[in-house]
């Protein structure tokens, strides 16, 4: 009997304490939501419209949920933000909010929370902006309404799920940004009065973030996107060894407008780019620093498969405008702080909008650039300006692909736009194959080269012209020990594609250029030459070091080009390592024919060491003589060279090289020049001979060939008179005809 009392008794305690415990959530959720409803309607300074259709508060497990959130902006806050008087306005439905762990009492007194855990399910969330206030933005839920009712919060685990988010800008109808599916997680996140004021001022231990991807369009003519996002960060105090922080953003998208695109050549553009890239990483990114600090820092920006595609329209360089994502990229950039970066198989296309073939590309390029810093004080968004001027760009190493069958590298580059300067203490271009191998890449003949520079260095240039107005323009550009290896093999069939002459090619570039000067000293340059003849093992080479190049007025750009019409190169070097030769180039820049002026002199030498050299011009090689004096001087343009090559010589002996087997000579034929050839050519004596030259210009050929080809003339009309020149021909063919 006692024991069934003490059961009635247990029961009916319990039975009272649910009915206590109902009847306490019968008066406590009204009082919230009463509270709530009326702090809501005693602010009419609030700016959006809140709204809930229940409060549902569970004592035991101190859990509270507001049911189906809304939060509309009033129409007062439409109307300030189409004027511009405010900067964005926000537009929340369906939202579930869970807050559990909940000490309610305690907030009664103090307003002060230790939330176990918020989940926020499935809200729906619209964003209003417009860029053209400058009235600060305001981060609404945080502003309004937890600074009002919260003095301090601490909570453990703050979670979203299955969000969706829309982003309008205030004059336009379609949303310029777009994603669903979004889950973000914070883990002990502190926030109060101060950190309130910003959503993202807030301490805590551990962050995920992870959506199905976005698209947003970031002005008329751009859109991005990507198919996911996943972001995951730690407090410097609590990280796991073997967690990986940071950003991650698979296939992400730069999309330029396709009508926009279509008509570039019409446009005020004058560049835009598409761009894919499979995936991005900002690896051990640093979130929390740039939540408390807004400083954004990560060690490496990682660029998996990046495809470049740069339209340009080069007729319109001086006038459109530049690509108008370069601006948003640098003020990107300016905001990040990281060490490396990253870029693997990458492919660069550069077009010309105007022509069928590409003018740059990169295939499967790697370039990794370590030791990074790039700093850009006191950045004013409004100007791109600022930022360049304090740029400064610092690698220990680069190296990229600059066509399918090139590589280029360099050591300890530094770019600094404060003090106009770029540097490079070592730069290579090397083949991916040997110089044999070569060949077997190429459908026509074509130099194979390898050099290396030991420092190249460029003085007062401005990254403002290179990015407004598309232009190099640089007061000194200075390079130091170049040593280069040249090597063609002329069995191949000749490459008939046009060649520019230096003016044209130019013209042709797809930006303006201006270097004032130019200094190449402590020259090597090695000039191979195969396949001339048949059975030809040893190759001929020519050689030039001890060189020195300097010149002055290298432009395209129109303005400079009337102040100063002459581009004008020199060079002093050793031929064949004993003979100084020296020679002088103008290029008239605004002659519609490009024509140009050779000047030129080798001082007095052994009339054999000048062999090699009439060896691959002419098949003569000399045996005996000595050269007083050579000078040459000629004038040139698109169709024909012409000019004087003026040699003293004297003792001249000279013999016919056998072209099936250039190591031995022809005997008769040799016989035959030496009593055509005239012996001695001395000013002193009345037959002294100069030789008048005319060169029609072969245009698949380099202008140092045309160059060479009078130069060649020259020596032998000097050597032989026009009427035995021909009989010396005649001889010859008759003598491969037996």
């Amino acid at each position: 009997m006692k024991k069934k009392k003490r059961l009635y008794i247990v029961l009916g305690v319990l039975v009272l304490l649910t009915v206590a415990y109902q009847g306490v959530l019968f008066f406590i959720e009204p009082i919230l939501e009463n509270r709530l409803h009326a702090f809501l309607d005693d602010n009419p300074d609030l700016d959006h419209v809140y709204d809930f259709e229940r409060i549902k508060l569970n004592m035991v497990t101190t859990t509270l949920e507001v049911v189906d959130l809304t939060v509309k902006p009033k129409e007062a806050t439409l109307d300030s933000l189409k004027d511009y008087q405010r900067s964005n306005a926000i537009n929340i439905e369906n939202a579930n909010i869970i807050i559990s762990g909940v000490p309610v009492w305690k907030y009664f007194f103090s307003k002060e929370l230790i939330i176990n855990e918020i989940i926020i399910d499935n809200p729906k969330v619209k964003v209003y902006f417009t860029n053209k206030s400058d009235s600060p933005g305001n981060t609404v839920l945080m502003q309004e309404i937890f600074s009002n009712l919260l003095n301090k919060g601490e909570i453990k685990r703050f979670r979203l799920n299955q969000a969706t988010f829309e982003v309008f800008d205030i004059d336009k109808e379609k949303p310029l940004f777009y994603t669903d599916s979004v889950f973000v997680l914070f883990e002990n996140a502190m926030v109060d009065k101060k950190t309130l004021q910003y959503m993202m001022g807030m301490d805590f231990e551990k962050m995920a973030l992870n959506s199905a991807g976005f698209k947003i369009a970031i002005d008329s003519n751009y859109t991005i996107s990507s198919e996911s996002i996943f972001i995951q960060a730690f407090s410097s105090k609590n990280k796991p060894k073997d967690a990986e922080a940071g950003m991650f953003i698979k296939k992400f998208k730069l999309t330029p407008d396709e009508d926009v695109l279509k008509n570039l050549n019409r446009s005020k553009v004058r560049s835009l780019t598409r761009l894919s890239v499979e995936n991005v990483k900002l690896e051990e990114l640093e979130f929390e620093k740039f939540f408390q600090e807004r400083d954004l820092r990560f060690k490496s920006f990682v660029l998996e498969k990046p495809v470049v595609n740069e339209f340009v329209n080069t007729k319109s360089r001086e006038k459109a405008n530049p690509d108008p994502i370069g601006k948003k990229l640098e003020n990107f950039l300016a905001k990040l702080n990281f060490e490396r970066l990253l870029m693997s198989d990458a492919n660069v296309t550069v077009r010309d909008i105007n022509k069928k073939e590409p003018l740059l590309y990169l295939l499967d390029a790697d370039l990794e650039v370590q030791g990074l810093q790039l700093s850009a004080d006191n950045l004013d968004e409004k100007s791109i300006n600022p930022a360049f001027e304090k740029a400064i760009f610092d690698a220990d190493s680069i190296s990229s692909m600059v066509s399918e069958l090139y590589t280029l590298s360099g050591k300890n580059l530094k770019v600094d736009a404060k003090n106009r300067s770029l540097a490079v203490q070592k730069l290579y271009i090397k083949s991916l194959y040997s110089k044999t191998e070569y060949q077997k890449h190429i459908p026509t003949e074509k130099d194979w080269f390898s050099g290396e520079v030991s420092s190249v260095k460029v003085q007062g240039f401005n990254l403002d012209e290179l990015y407004n107005s598309l232009s190099f323009y640089a007061n000194s550009l200075s390079l130091d020990k170049l040593d280069l290896h040249i090597y063609r093999d002329k069995s191949l069939p000749d490459n008939t594609k046009f060649k520019p002459l230096p003016q044209q090619f130019l013209k042709e570039l797809p930006f303006n250029l201006r270097i004032d000067s130019l200094l190449s000293t402590n020259m090597e340059i090695t000039y191979e030459q195969v396949g001339h003849a048949k059975n030809e093992e040893l190759p001929g080479k020519a050689t030039l070091d001890q060189m020195k190049v300097w010149g002055s007025n290298i432009t395209n750009a129109k303005e400079y080009i009337r102040k100063n019409p002459v581009m004008s190169l020199n060079m002093d070097a050793m031929l064949f390592r004993t003979n100084r030769l020296k020679a002088n180039y103008n290029f008239y820049l605004n002659d519609y024919k490009n024509k140009f002026t050779l000047k030129g002199n080798m001082q007095a030498c052994s009339a054999t060491t000048f062999s090699p050299l009439l060896e691959s011009m002419m098949m003569i090689k000399v045996s005996s003589g000595y050269i007083n004096d050579f000078k040459f001087d000629f004038t040139a343009n698109d169709d024909q060279l012409t000019g004087k090559v003026n040699i003293e010589y004297r003792n001249m002996e000279v013999e016919v090289l056998n072209n099936n087997d250039p190591d031995k000579s022809s005997g008769f034929l040799s016989f035959v020049s030496n009593s055509l050839v005239k012996k001695d050519n001395l000013r002193s004596e009345r037959n002294f001979k100069v030789g008048e030259v005319t060169v029609e210009r072969p245009k698949n050929k380099s202008f140092i060939n045309y160059s060479l080809r009078g130069l060649k003339d020259g020596i032998m009309y000097t050597m032989v008179p026009v009427s035995k020149i021909k009989k010396i021909f005649k001889n010859n063919n008759k003598k491969k005809s037996d």
